[in-house]
């Protein structure tokens, strides 16, 4: 028996979300998330390959650093924490915060202003 769920996103306006998210850019929410959701059954890992890849410049040494790195690491916001082992979970398994970290991981903190 196989049990699906359907999910829906809705994204904020950009200031709101920069303050609900800590700078995530939407635009690398959004990228990170249609990534992770866009094959089914596949790891973070191997969904993300490709975007990571991109990001690194076609460097596959560096894109596979990045895909088993150390989660960034977020004081008292347990809710917010990415497992240690993030990239061997499917992204149904992974929390709408642990995504925000998740993108903060592969693009960085955002400095937010009104033209983003």
């Amino acid at each position: 028996k196989v049990d699906s769920a359907l999910v829906n996103f809705e994204f904020l306006p950009p200031n709101e979300l920069h303050a609900k998210f800590l700078g995530v850019k939407p635009q690398n929410l959004r990228r990170v998330l249609n990534v992770s959701f866009n094959q089914r059954r596949k790891t973070i890992r191997n969904s993300l390959k490709k975007l990571a890849l991109e990001l690194c410049d076609g460097d596959k040494e560096e894109a596979a650093a990045l895909l088993s790195s150390s989660p960034i690491f977020v004081p008292s916001e347990e809710e917010r924490r990415l497992p240690v082992d993030w990239y061997k979970k499917r992204a149904e398994e992974i929390s709408p915060l642990q995504f925000v970290e998740l993108t903060r991981l592969f693009f960085g903190p955002h400095d937010y202003d009104e033209s983003s």
